[in-house]
């Protein structure tokens, strides 16, 4: 009786969550020009720290996550304007010099791996905002009683009276979270030769993800690596091309 309709109590359970999905906004098409092979210019994507007054991230993890995003997006994107250092690499020539991978270089400091590494710019920023909140109900107030006939009883064969008596008496213990996770990041890139900030980009987004139990069934939004990458990913495809094009324009 339970399960015969779960479907219907689904669905009920579905029309009351508020909307709260958003078209996802289009990336901003930036034209940039082809850049002869022997002319683009090789870059090194570090990774990136967390800002102190960000709480909750594993920083080792993010910064090496957002620092392979960057690549990835760099190497699809950019593929005609700038070579991209493998990150293997990069990791072994800053662990030859003890230098490390976790971001937080001064400009000093920067410019000296910039010159081990080999390339004309550095690719660097920093997380400084991470947070979520969260909102529901649950419809608790009901009497749960699936399977007891009691519950049912008066409806006789009217199929539409018991199909609503069914979808509220397994709503009784249903109940669902919505958890907004919003993030910030600020990009520069770093000349180099002269140690100059030649361009700088910050970009905000959010990510919106339902979480449903029905009869302690189901799941509750949660925070981990995969929604860290949910939030990241399109912030970083946004940022790539607006980053290229200082390079590009430099």
């Amino acid at each position: 009786m339970k399960f015969k309709y779960f479907p219907l109590a689904f669905a009920a359970l579905m029309c009351a969550l508020p909307a709260c999905v958003k078209p996802e906004v289009p990336i901003e098409k930036i034209s940039l020009p082809v850049i002869p092979r022997e002319n683009r210019p090789m870059i090194a994507i570090l990774d990136l720290p967390v800002s102190p007054d960000v709480q909750g991230l594993n920083e080792a993890r993010t910064a090496n996550l957002l620092a392979t995003l960057f690549t990835t997006e760099f190497v699809s994107q950019g593929s005609q304007q700038v070579r991209v250092m493998e990150r293997a690499q990069l990791e072994k020539i800053l662990a030859e010099q003890n230098l490390g991978q976790s971001g937080r270089f001064d400009t000093n400091t920067a410019v000296k791996i910039g010159k081990l590494l080999g390339v004309k710019y550095l690719v660097t920023g920093q997380i400084t905002r991470f947070a979520s909140k969260q909102s529901g109900f649950s419809t608790g107030f009901l009497p749960a009683a699936v399977g007891n006939a009691s519950t049912l009883s008066g409806v006789g064969s009217n199929n539409a009276a018991r199909n609503r008596a069914v979808a509220g008496t397994l709503l009784s213990d249903a109940n669902a979270k919505k958890s907004i996770f919003t993030a910030r990041l600020d990009m520069r890139v770093l000349d180099v030769k002269t140690g100059e900030i030649i361009g700088a980009v910050y970009e905000e987004g959010e990510s919106k993800k339902i979480g449903v139990k029905i009869m302690g069934a189901g799941t509750n939004a949660s925070f981990d690596d995969t929604m860290v990458s949910q939030v990241f990913e399109p912030i970083v495809r946004k940022m790539t091309p607006k980053l290229i094009q200082k390079i590009v324009n430099n």
